[in-house]
């Protein structure tokens, strides 16, 4: 395992070039500085908040003392400590979810795009590395410095979700959905860069920001037809794994794979993979290729997407709000009955099609 690592991932030149590009000894100092005055602020400001929070209803509590007001003082003194930690976590998590999924999509975006720019991508193609190991470089080189910033502050993170009271495994699951999550958006976002012939950046920040929101967007999934599909977005992940179980309403709102209720996390590792996976064998397939040349998929390889999407959409569809149609209760999401259902996946075959 770790030769195969060594090979592989660390030795590859592609992703050495950007790592020694971007990780000077100076710069990588810099970035770990930085990343630690930002955790010091940031653990203030939530030690601030939650110190107004308790002085509030300590005034609260001599103005009016009533036995509720008096309660609310009891809780927030027993539980001062927790809530401190917990709110540094969460904010902790969240600003690491947002700057790593953008900028591992916005940095892939620029890879081909950039390379095009710089003149430097036909010289790259030509070289004795194999599609796969420019894949990998690439995914794994080009945010390296975002990546470095996430591990500076991987410490206190773990230390706030624990100090907080969540357990070990609930926070490493956060760290394994950055991961999953950001990688998928990395391959999104260099296969754009290989669609962009333009060798303006502003096209491909564009087109970043697009993806970037398509893919957001699918939080309103959960009250789809297919509400699994909403793992797709960062933002129905980290709602869910930052929760914890702490918040009631959002435990009513599940995935569905095969009529069963299956986690967040699970699910997004689920999708991520898999239309991870179509990405890689799309960028394998075309990035030797010149931009006339391209062609996403062979023949065959188009009729296994389209039988994996067919699949998809009925391994995630969720029968209880079909259920509740049938049952004259109101219509809910995209999907209200079975003839919906099969409309919309012979439109979706038609068009994949012609």
């Amino acid at each position: 395992m770790p030769g195969f690592w060594t090979s592989h991932f660390w030795s590859n030149p592609e992703f050495v070039r950007h790592r020694r590009a971007e990780l000077r000894p100076a710069r990588a100092v810099t970035v770990a500085v930085v990343v630690l005055v930002m955790c010091v602020l940031l653990g203030m400001a939530c030690w601030s908040y939650e110190q107004n929070l308790l002085e509030s209803a300590r005034r609260g509590a001599e103005l009016y003392a009533t036995d509720a007001w008096k309660q609310r003082l009891e809780i927030l003194q027993d539980d001062y400590t927790r809530r401190t930690w917990l709110l540094f976590y969460r904010w902790l998590v969240g600003l690491q979810g947002v700057a790593l999924t953008f900028w591992t999509l916005f940095s892939c975006a620029q890879s081909v795009s950039g390379e095009r720019d710089r003149k430097t991508w036909d010289f790259q193609r030509t070289t004795r590395l194999t599609p796969s190991e420019i894949l990998i470089g690439k995914l794994l080189g080009e945010p390296v410095l975002m990546y470095f910033a996430v591990l500076c502050a991987t410490p206190a993170t773990l230390i706030a979700g624990l100090a907080g009271g969540l357990s070990f495994g609930s926070v490493i699951s956060v760290f394994v959905f950055l991961t999953v999550t950001s990688l998928f958006l990395g391959l999104g976002g260099m296969w754009l860069s290989t669609l962009l012939e333009s060798r303006t950046r502003g096209v491909g920040l564009i087109g970043a920001l697009a993806l970037y929101g398509c893919t957001l967007g699918a939080y309103g999934m959960q009250e789809s037809g297919l509400p699994g599909l909403a793992a797709i977005s960062p933002v129905t992940g980290m709602i869910h794994l930052l929760a914890d179980g702490q918040e009631p309403q959002l435990q009513a709102i599940q995935p569905v794979l095969f009529g069963q209720e299956i986690p967040w996390l699970l699910m997004t590792v689920l999708l991520c993979g898999s239309f991870g996976a179509w990405l890689a064998l799309m960028l394998v397939r075309n990035l030797k290729r010149d931009y006339p040349e391209i062609r996403p998929l062979s023949r065959w390889q188009a009729i296994g997407c389209a039988a994996f999407l067919n699949f998809l959409i009925y391994a995630l569809l969720s029968p209880g709000k079909m259920m509740d149609s049938l049952a004259g209760m109101p219509r809910q999401g995209m999907f209200p009955d079975a003839k919906t259902v099969a409309v919309f996946a012979v439109a979706m075959n038609g068009r994949s099609s012609s």
